[in-house]
C-alpha cells in the first residue's frame, strides 16, 4: 500500500511501448495478484512510502479481524470500480474528455491549497490513455490558452484549474471544443 508519494502500475508492450494502467497515490494498494507471478510492474514517480506484507500474512490476520477484512475488501472493491470507469472513459470518450476528466481526478486526488502538483510527464498520461504525446499536449495547451487551467512554473506540472465549470462540461461532452482553433470555446 502505498502511504507517501506517487508510482503508477504498467505492462511494457511490443514495440517497447509502455501501456500504463494506474497511477497510484496515498492510500491506494498494488501488487494484489491472485497468483505467484504480477502481470504489471510499479514504477516511482516520487519518492515513495510503501507500506508491504505477504499475501499469507494479510489473509491470516484478515481471518480473526473483522476491520482489516472489510479494509480488504474495500480496497478490492474501489479498484474494480475504478477499472470499469477507466475502461468506460476509453471506450465511449474522446481524448479531450478524457483528460479533462483525468485533471479533475487530479484535482481530487492531488490537491493542496487549489495547486495540483502533476508528478507524471504528459508522455505517461499519453501512456495510461493510449493516445500520442502530442495529443495530450494539445488539449493542455488549449486548456491552457482558454484559461480554464493555468500553469505555476516552467515544468508546466504545477497547475490550477481557473474554469472548473468548463473543465466539467469538457469531461462531459467536449464535441464543441477545437483545440486547433484560436477562436474561444464557448461555455454555454
Amino acid at each position: 500500500m502505498v502511504d507517501q508519494g506517487a508510482l503508477y502500475r504498467f505492462r511494457l508492450m511490443p514495440g517497447e511501448r509502455r501501456s500504463i494502467f494506474q497511477f497510484l497515490f496515498a492510500g491506494d494498494s498494488f501488487g494484489d495478484e491472485t497468483g505467484r507471478h504480477h502481470r504489471e510492474t510499479v514504477q516511482a514517480l516520487t519518492h515513495i512510502k510503501a507500506l508491504a506484507a505477504s499475501r499469507d500474512a494479510l489473509l491470516a490476520a484478515a481471518n480473526s479481524d473483522a476491520r482489516l477484512s472489510n479494509l480488504l475488501f474495500s480496497a478490492a472493491a474501489s479498484a474494480a470500480v475504478a477499472a470499469e470507469e477507466k475502461a468506460d472513459i476509453l471506450r465511449i470518450r474522446t481524448a479531450t474528455e478524457q483528460i479533462a476528466q483525468f485533471l479533475l481526478e487530479m484535482e481530487v486526488r492531488l490537491s493542496k491549497r487549489g495547486i495540483i502538483d502533476l508528478p507524471m510527464s504528459r508522455s505517461q498520461i499519453a501512456d495510461y490513455f493510449g493516445v500520442r504525446i502530442e495529443t495530450v499536449s494539445r488539449a493542455i495547451s488549449a486548456f491552457q490558452r482558454e484559461k480554464i487551467i493555468q500553469f505555476r512554473g516552467r515544468e508546466q506540472r504545477r497547475m490550477v484549474i481557473r474554469d472548473k465549470r468548463s473543465l466539467q462540461k469538457l469531461a462531459a461532452d467536449a464535441s464543441d471544443f477545437d483545440y486547433w482553433s484560436k477562436e474561444p470555446f464557448r461555455s454555454v
